[in-house]
């Protein structure tokens, strides 16, 4: 898998080939069938991804943490296809079927990246007060993986709520972060907010 975070998106899936090749529990054919799937989304494959995340399921069937892994893909890939009103209804299915896995303190980053992912579905889907809702809640966590993108998220519910306040602060800290692209996207949001003061409340 760090092959395929570094963009050796092919490398990676031969390797996970290779390695599936030798399993013999279907928990481990799960585990690699799900990076495999992984793999895919990032080369854009959602159809090959969405095909192994099938295979993928059936193999997990009797282990429900790597179930709750499976079907919190297959939100994302629905999500990665702009189809962002089912990713929603798949990361709230995955929140309230495995809520007990997800209070356990081993599964804390999980649950933290799953209403992450579930966050920005919600933004998309343009439910901007359900997703202002989840933010509050991720932003009370002690540390957060890729923080600018979840403030600049956050910034954008706000501005798109009307709450042009909220929406400066988070879109400022947003245009401070270290990612360009980010910090550009937060600054042109809060140019919006300057030139045209009742853009909030016009923005669909």
């Amino acid at each position: 898998m760090q092959q395929s975070r570094n963009g050796n998106h092919l490398q990676a899936i031969a390797m996970l080939s290779a390695l599936l090749s030798d399993c013999d529990s279907n928990g481990d054919r799960a585990a690699i069938l799900l990076s495999q799937s992984s793999c895919y989304s990032r080369l854009q494959n959602i159809a090959k991804s969405r095909e192994l995340l099938e295979l993928a399921k059936m193999c997990a069937i009797d282990c429900r943490d790597l179930l709750s892994q499976v079907e919190m893909s297959e939100a994302a890939l629905y999500a990665l296809n702009d189809q962002y009103d089912l990713a929603c209804e798949g990361f709230a299915s995955v929140k309230s079927k495995y809520s007990d896995l997800l209070a356990l303190p081993e599964n804390d980053d999980f649950a933290a990246e799953l209403d992450s992912r579930f966050a920005y579905a919600l933004v998309e889907a343009g439910k901007y007060n359900d997703a202002i809702e989840l933010f509050r809640a991720l932003f009370k966590r002690d540390e957060l993986n890729d923080k600018q993108r979840l403030q600049l998220y956050f910034g954008i519910a706000q501005l798109r709520a009307g709450n042009l306040s909220e929406a400066r602060s988070h879109l400022f800290e947003a245009m401070s972060g270290s990612d360009r692209s980010l910090a550009q996207s937060a600054s042109d949001y809060l140019a919006s907010i300057t030139s045209d003061p009742q853009v909030g409340t016009r923005l669909t």
